[in-house]
Parts: structure tokens; C-alpha cells; sequence
């Protein structure tokens, strides 16, 4: 009879358990992204916010992002442990509540809150939300829940890529009235990804892609300000001290790390000339004050968490599974290519926070909540092998001796 040792050294880690090296990925993440906010923020909150001592309050966006933290753990914790095969069940009323949500932000009577000339926030008493945040977490299982269901219904144009792109086209629109494109774009490669790999038909998906393509040049061409990013990220010099200010900044902060970088705290940039330090510009910090080297790092981290997530899904043991966990791993590697990207002047910058480093509590706690679906499905995934193993026979001692 083989061991539990022996079980456990076949597997890895012990049947019925969580993925270790995504957990452990994702505490480095979080542990990483709160030392560089202790430092990129520092500055911008001994300016904007006072104790009631009447000194500056330096940490105020530490102690925030510390609270935020223990809210997504426990959001993780939660998900980690919730069966997610029940996920199901609240699929379609977590579409129809985050439609809400998403239209809830337009009428102030209920909170909406305007921040940066876009209508995203809900205020909820002490907390802002950000529903578009919550959206791409709803989507992405109400999609892997759809598109089981519909089997080899997908590949039909009417009975599968007709009511795809329709229950796209509602969030669409939704967030568009938001002025919130770095989300439309996450959820549009998302959702594209996820409905190819469940069995659509390549025909449709490249139809879809035109008429996506073409939707979002749409967009850009119908607000005079994204026309604007769109021509200083071709050309920052055209306007540097305008609209072209972020991205010049952004390169300059990148740029002056040098290979090791400046050091820790040391940052000069922080001192409110790069736009939006602890939340969107963070990576940019990162690289001047840890360089290039410390830059690579980031990125490695968040490669192995992406395959992590990819190699769960590969190992998922219901369709269900497979296409949740590809859905949240799309999700969270497209939106840091995002921001990394239109930091480094690679595609247009979109305001996107960057997943587990950025301040903010609403990206925080869903990609979390993700992560703890994540670890949820290769609870599931360990717990098949280890009964594989366990009931596998013992050969040895069963032949005659040689």
C-alpha cells in the first residue's frame, strides 16, 4: 500500500488541497504592491491629508490599502473554500444585480460619484465601489456557466454567437456611458478567449473581432479626448505639458531607474510630477526606484502567476471549471498588460489599475476574489488526483522474485 508521504510526494501537495504556489504567488504580490505604495503615496498624502493632530497623515493610503488587504483575504479565504461548482446557481443573478450597479452610477440621488471626468463610483457611506470592477468577476462566471450549458450550441450562429454578442453588447454599452475602455477591453479579449476555446465557431469569432474592432475605433473616434491619447501615444512630444503629460511622465520615471534603480523611497518622481503614482503609474515607480532588474522581476511573478492559473484550468475536471479558471486567468493577465503596456507606451494608456499592486480597494478585492475561485477549482483538480493515487495498486511484491 503506498504511504501518504508517497501520495503527497506524487502530487506535489496533499489531495483536497489549495494550489501553494498560486496562494504563496499572490501573497508576494499583495506583500510587494503595499511596500510600494507605502512609498509611491507618501508624498501625494503628506500633501492631501491631515491627522487630527493637525500633521501631516504620510500614510494614508497605507493604512487604507492595509484595511483593503484584509478584506480581500478574506474574500479569497471565502471563495477558497466555497464550492465552485455552486457558482452556477448565482450566475445569472449576479449578471442581473451588477447591470445595476453598472446603471446605478448615473443617478447621483443613490451616490454616483464623477472622479477624473468619468461617472464610475458608487459612495457607500464610507467606501467608494467601482462596478465595473465587479463586472468582470460576475462576467467572467456567468460566461463559463453559459457557454457549458450551451455545449455544441455555441457553434450556432443563432442559438450561440447571437446571444454571446448580445449580453456583451449590454455591458458594452454600459461601460461606455462610464467612459471606461480599458474594462470594455478587458472584457472583450475575455470573453472572446473563453468563447473560442469552449467550441465557437472561427468564422463568427473573426466576424465578431471585425465588428469588435471597428466598435471600438467607434468609440475612440466619438470622444474628442481619446482621439487626443490615441495621437500623443503615437507622437508624446506633440503635447507634453497637455494631454501628452502622463505618458511623457511615465517614460521619464521609467527610463531614469537606470538597471538597478534609485533605491527604495527614493523616487523623485513621486513628488507629484508623474500623474496618478499609487494607483495607475505604480510599475512606473517600481522601475525608478528598483529599475529594470526589479521591473523583469515584477513581470516574472506575474508570468508564473498566469501559467499557475493556466495550469489549473488545463487540470480542471468539469468543463465548468476549465472555463471559469481560463476566464479569471485571461482577465487578470490582459489587465496588467494594459497598464504596463500604456506605461511603457506599448498600446495607449486607459487608466487601468495594475491587479494586486495598485492602490485601490474595488481591483483588489475582486481579483482576489478570482484568485480564491482560482485555488477553489484546484482544490478540486488535487483532490481527484489523490484518490487516482490512492486507488491505484501496488504491483510490487506481486510477481515472482528475480
Amino acid at each position: 500500500m503506498p504511504t501518504h508521504k508517497s501520495v503527497v510526494k506524487r502530487n506535489e501537495q496533499p489531495a483536497g488541497w489549495f494550489d501553494r504556489p498560486l496562494l504563496i504567488t499572490w501573497m508576494i504580490l499583495i506583500g510587494f504592491g503595499l511596500i510600494m505604495i507605502a512609498s509611491a503615496s507618501s508624498i501625494k498624502a503628506h500633501n492631501e491629508f491631515i491627522k487630527p493632530s493637525g500633521a501631516p497623515d504620510n500614510y494614508w493610503y497605507l493604512t487604507r490599502q492595509v484595511m483593503w488587504i484584509g478584506v480581500s483575504s478574506i474574500g479569497l479565504w471565502f471563495f477558497a473554500n466555497f464550492n465552485y461548482q455552486r457558482l452556477r446557481y448565482l450566475a445569472f443573478p449576479a449578471l442581473i444585480m451588477v447591470m445595476g450597479l453598472l446603471a446605478a452610477v448615473f443617478l447621483p440621488i443613490i451616490g454616483g460619484q464623477k472622479v477624473l471626468g468619468a461617472r464610475r463610483w458608487l459612495n457607500l457611506g464610507p467606501l467608494y465601489l467601482q462596478p465595473s470592477e465587479v463586472t468582470k468577476l460576475v462576467l467572467a462566471v456567468y460566461l463559463a456557466t453559459w457557454l457549458e450549458r450551451k455545449g455544441k450550441e455555441v457553434k450556432d450562429f443563432k442559438y450561440g454567437f447571437l446571444p454571446f454578442v448580445s449580453i456583451l453588447g449590454v455591458i458594452i454599452t454600459l461601460l461606455y456611458f462610464q467612459e471606461d475602455l480599458g474594462t470594455t477591453i478587458v472584457i472583450c479579449f475575455m470573453a472572446v478567449v473563453v468563447f473560442y476555446v469552449s467550441g465557437g465557431n472561427v468564422g463568427q469569432l473573426f466576424l465578431g473581432s471585425l465588428l469588435g474592432g471597428a466598435l471600438i475605433a467607434a468609440l475612440i473616434w466619438a470622444r474628442p479626448f481619446r482621439i487626443a491619447r490615441v495621437m500623443v501615444w503615437l507622437d508624446p512630444q506633440s503635447d507634453p505639458s497637455g494631454i501628452g503629460y502622463h505618458v511623457t511622465q511615465s517614460l521619464y520615471t521609467i527610463g531614469s531607474g537606470g538597471l538597478f534603480g534609485v533605491g527604495y523611497g527614493y523616487s523623485r518622481q513621486k513628488y507629484e510630477y508623474l500623474p496618478h503614482a499609487p494607483t495607475d503609474s505604480i510599475f512606473a515607480i517600481i522601475c525608478e526606484e528598483l529599475g529594470f532588474v526589479g521591473g523583469l522581476a515584477v513581470l516574472a511573478v506575474y508570468s508564473y502567476l498566469f501559467y499557475r492559473m493556466l495550469k489549473i484550468s488545463v487540470e480542471a475536471r468539469d468543463n465548468f471549471g476549465r472555463l471559469l479558471a481560463l476566464s479569471l486567468a485571461v482577465w487578470i493577465s490582459i489587465q496588467t498588460f494594459i497598464n504596463i503596456g500604456g506605461l511603457l507606451r506599448l498600446i495607449p494608456l486607459t487608466g487601468i489599475p495594475l491587479p494586486f499592486i495598485s492602490y485601490g480597494g474595488s481591483s483588489l478585492l475582486m481579483c482576489s476574489c478570482a484568485i480564491g475561485i482560482t485555488l477553489s477549482i484546484s482544490k478540486q483538480n488535487n483532490l481527484k488526483k489523490g484518490k487516482r493515487v490512492e486507488n491505484r495498486p501496488n504491483r510490487r511484491g506481486h510477481g515472482r522474485a528475480r
